[in-house]
């Protein structure tokens, strides 16, 4: 049996061809953190609205779990003519083995329009590999699409007026950048769909696992490999492309690394501090807090963002306080607490 895939699994495969081949054979494994079911659940807040804002359309009602159904739906749809549905929501489509679901599917007389709708504030290279893979398999299936449009976030909006969100969803034409994309998927495809049928594949975890996103097996594969250094050298701040320097040098514990490896101070006091575990306390330090008179106030709060703001005068990913707590020194060093 040919393994299917769908824009996500290429999307996972072209991340990792481990990622794919779990979400596949070992999908149990995998451990969605709250903080990215909760990214999940704003992004599905914010495309439902988006239908909305497009001007609305039909929706195709069968979900991810019923692919044939949806097909069907999708196919009878478009069998009507583009004057009596001219918009379909998640239409479904299928080409070499390969599924998707469109955000938006816009139909004209002589073409049609794919639209992707992201919970982002700007285009980003994963979003325009999505659109290719929706392309190509809408193509695939028969279907005349002439322009691929992106819709996201205008973060400059302001929410003012209840119920209001007109000026949310921003569009903005990728055709070209897609197009350019379209000639690669077939092999991309053939690729993954050697990799789904064989065996796990061999990789260790790595800065890929990260990029563009956390791979929700990322526990999974480090259970299974050997203990890593006490002390990595990504504890060093902001080490970019030094760590990538470090490692194909041979290094794996931050304390192996020879000072002259260093060149920033920061990094350098970390490292020192690392390998003798003494505690570093600039010299600054002291008549910094001496010009802090007391009573000492110690603020602590926490903030919560919105794809879709709640609340009137507040935008898209605006930092939003919920909660605080105040701790009170006195000269003689005893601390209260304010709520």
């Amino acid at each position: 049996m040919n393994p299917r895939l769908s824009k996500s699994r290429i999307q996972s495969g072209r991340q990792c061809h481990k990622r794919l081949w779990l979400e596949l054979h070992e999908s149990d494994a995998s451990n969605w953190t709250p903080a990215a079911q909760t990214r999940l659940d704003e992004g599905t807040r914010f495309g439902e609205l988006a239908q909305d804002l497009l001007g609305g359309g039909v929706l195709v009602a069968a979900d991810h779990m019923h692919v044939r159904e949806a097909l069907s739906e999708t196919a009878a749809l478009l069998a009507r003519p583009h004057t009596e549905v001219p918009m379909l929501f998640e239409a479904a489509f299928s080409h070499d083995d390969v599924r998707v679901r469109v955000d938006g599917f816009q139909r004209h007389s002589d073409h049609d329009v794919l639209i992707e709708v992201k919970s982002t504030t700007s285009v980003k290279d994963e979003h325009l590999w999505d659109c290719a893979i929706q392309t190509w398999v809408a193509r695939g299936a028969g279907r005349d699409v002439t322009h691929v449009m992106h819709g996201h976030v205008d973060n400059s909006f302001v929410y003012r007026t209840a119920g209001d969100y007109r000026g949310l969803l921003k569009l903005v034409d990728i055709t070209a950048d897609v197009e350019a994309l379209l000639p690669e998927i077939p092999s991309i495809v053939a690729e993954l769909k050697r990799v789904a049928g064989g065996a796990k594949p061999a990789i260790n975890t790595g800065k890929h696992c990260f990029d563009p996103y956390e791979c929700p097996f990322l526990s999974h594969c480090r259970a299974e490999e050997p203990p890593g250094p006490e002390f990595p050298i990504d504890v060093l701040p902001r080490v970019g492309a030094l760590f990538d320097r470090l490692t194909e040098a041979g290094y794996r514990d931050l304390r192996d690394v020879p000072e002259s490896e260093l060149t920033k101070d920061l990094h350098r006091r970390v490292a020192e501090v690392t390998r003798t575990g003494s505690r570093f306390v600039s010299d600054q330090l002291t008549g910094l807090l001496a010009d802090i008179p007391y009573p000492r106030y110690y603020l602590d709060f926490e903030t919560i963002t919105f794809v879709v703001p709640r609340w009137l005068g507040t935008r898209p990913f605006q930092q939003l306080p919920f909660q605080f707590s105040c701790h009170v020194e006195s000269e003689d060093g005893t601390m209260h607490h304010e709520a």
